[in-house]
């Protein structure tokens, strides 16, 4: 029975340790970049808006 509880509990540290590894990884590949261009994009228009604003 102990050896049977041990073995869930490792399946279930490495199911968490993989599901949040892969939360990141999804993160870092897909969302991050994304808000980088839209941070890059914002900056630009609102630099754009100031500079014809003044005419």
């Amino acid at each position: 029975m102990t050896i049977l509880k041990k073995a869930a509990a490792k399946t279930a540290e490495i199911s968490v340790l993989t599901v949040f590894s892969g939360l990141f990884a999804g993160y870092a590949l897909v969302i991050y970049p994304i808000e980088r261009i839209a941070l890059k994009q914002n900056t630009r228009a609102q630099k754009v808006k100031i500079k014809y604003a003044s005419q």
